[in-house]
């Protein structure tokens, strides 16, 4: 009689059992690295938008003439040569109007805090903004951004003269 070759059943489990070690082992790192990847995407997207708003902020910033704070909530319109551009600052999200156009900016805003102009007599002049501090919390972390505004001497003595003027009216 022939004698048969095969595997004893001991033989058969303790491929399987090492099997279903291998197969668990993979599925847990891609569980791992599906889950990197989406939290790098997250973060990849808040960080191109801090910086698309910051580009943004920073040529409006650049080209205007004056930047004036809206009273009654955290936004503040900048007057460039005859246009005007409002951002609004939200807890969730950063609004930049423009005419019909809207950008929106989905971020985590922490604070924004608005630093006036200094007159003659120390005193702020609460009219026009030289510089915007804006807080965000990105992945836990807090990102500030400044954004400074140097007046021309000129621009702003016009601009005080046609204040008086409209006073005087």
């Amino acid at each position: 009689m022939k004698k048969v070759k095969g595997l004893t059943l001991m033989e058969v489990l303790v491929a399987m059992i090492i099997g279903a070690i291998v197969i668990t082992a993979a599925g847990f790192a891609f569980e791992i690295f599906v889950n990197k990847t989406i939290s790098f995407k997250k973060i990849n997207k808040t960080t191109a938008n801090i910086q698309r708003l910051s580009t943004l902020l920073t040529i409006d910033v650049l080209n205007a003439d004056i930047i004036l704070k809206n009273e009654s909530d955290n936004s503040f319109k900048i007057n460039c040569s005859g246009k005007e551009l409002t951002y609004e600052i939200n807890p969730t999200y950063t609004l930049r109007l423009y005419r019909d156009e809207k950008d929106t900016f989905f971020l985590k805003n922490e604070s924004v805090e608005f630093l006036y102009i200094q007159d003659t007599s120390g005193t702020a002049n609460s009219t026009y903004i030289n510089k915007i501090v804006l807080n965000y919390i990105l992945d836990g972390e807090k990102e500030v951004c400044i954004f400074n505004k140097q007046y021309d001497a000129d621009k702003l003595m016009q601009a005080e003269a046609q204040a008086n003027s409209n006073a005087g009216n």
